[in-house]
């Protein structure tokens, strides 16, 4: 699937390029959010603008990719196995902090989530979430967010208590997706742990 390069209007994508620009403005690189430096041929190599083989430059390039995809294909729905652990980057002060099970306080969410600035957001932590429901906002009927982890689930949903469109289930992702009724246009799968790793690989078998 082409990147923006091809098609700059494309309404999903220029929205995921205004989160990488305003991560550059701020010197921020976790997670390398840059669509514009590489592009991929059909073959999945990657090269720079000059001509130089290069890697790939971590999730701006599949985000883009899917995201193209689901608007050019007219998608409608959006399942995220696993929401997000935390409000803030474990660089800053908060990480993991607030909205434990059994509620999400006002004070909590004020204090710990930045809307307004994406250069605080933990990006390795569930921030596909946001991203889908503020760039794929516009053609997807319902977005579907599926924790385990209450806590998650709370915080989830004090970062998209602007999107109507979002809904939320307290599940086993296994569990919710063998229920699902429907098709599922875009499914972004971020369940278990780094560490260990073998219980995460058993669940992402019975996820398939």
């Amino acid at each position: 699937l082409p990147l923006p390069h091809d098609d700059p209007e494309a309404s999903a994508v220029r929205c995921l390029n205004s989160f990488a620009w305003d991560l550059e403005r701020h010197g921020h690189e976790t997670m390398n959010f840059s669509v514009f430096e590489h592009f991929p041929l059909t073959d999945g190599t990657i090269f720079g603008l000059g001509g130089r083989r290069l890697p790939p430059r971590g999730r701006a390039h599949t985000f883009a990719a899917a995201f193209r995809h689901f608007e050019k294909t007219g998608g409608k729905v959006v399942v995220e196995l696993g929401t997000t652990r935390s409000f803030v980057d474990g660089a800053y002060e908060g990480c993991n902090a607030g909205c434990f099970d059994g509620g999400c306080t006002p004070e909590e969410v004020e204090r710990w989530w930045r809307p307004d600035d994406p250069s605080f957001w933990d990006w390795g932590a569930g921030t596909f979430g946001r991203l889908a429901a503020l760039c794929l906002g516009h053609l997807a009927e319902d977005q579907h967010q599926v924790d385990y982890a209450e806590a998650h689930i709370l915080r989830a949903q004090a970062m998209n208590s602007d999107m109507p469109h979002v809904m939320y289930h307290h599940s086993m992702s296994e569990d919710f997706l063998e229920n699902f009724q429907g098709k599922i246009d875009l499914l972004y799968l971020d369940t278990g742990d780094v560490s260990p790793i073998e219980p995460t690989a058993i669940l992402h078998q019975k996820e398939a």
